[in-house]
């Protein structure tokens, strides 16, 4: 069970990284806004602090953030953890996104928004 200040935390995360934060970097376009309406029950059962997230941050740098190559690597490793990545019941989305933010310096809007797909706008698609 989380606690009120890991509900707190996960909420405003939420908020910010599914709400699409505007971000404006040369070559890319603007993120479009997701209307997240699934409710978090669940803790994820994937630690992605201990991720490696270099295929990723090796590549996408600013202050480009070259869109197709940045979205090819977060795919890329995204879909390893699919099944958790795609789960909005879980906190699991919210970790990886946040977790990568933190990895790579990122603003907010690099990712999600842009690389995410489809209409229920999974991770790895």
């Amino acid at each position: 069970m989380m606690s009120s200040s890991s509900s707190l935390f996960a909420s405003m995360v939420l908020i910010l990284v599914l709400a699409g934060i505007a971000f404006s970097a040369r070559d890319m376009k603007e993120p479009e806004i997701i209307n997240y309406t699934h409710p978090i029950s669940k803790p994820c059962s994937v630690e992605f602090s201990s991720v490696d997230y270099s295929p990723i941050t090796n590549v996408c740098k600013a202050p480009e953030y070259n869109e197709k190559q940045c979205c090819d690597a977060f795919k890329a490793l995204a879909c390893k953890y699919g099944t958790h990545v795609n789960d909005y019941s879980t906190i699991c989305p919210i970790e990886f996104v946040s977790y990568l933010n933190l990895a790579g310096s990122y603003p907010m809007g690099v990712f999600v928004g842009r690389c995410n797909e489809g209409g229920d706008h999974r991770l790895c698609a």
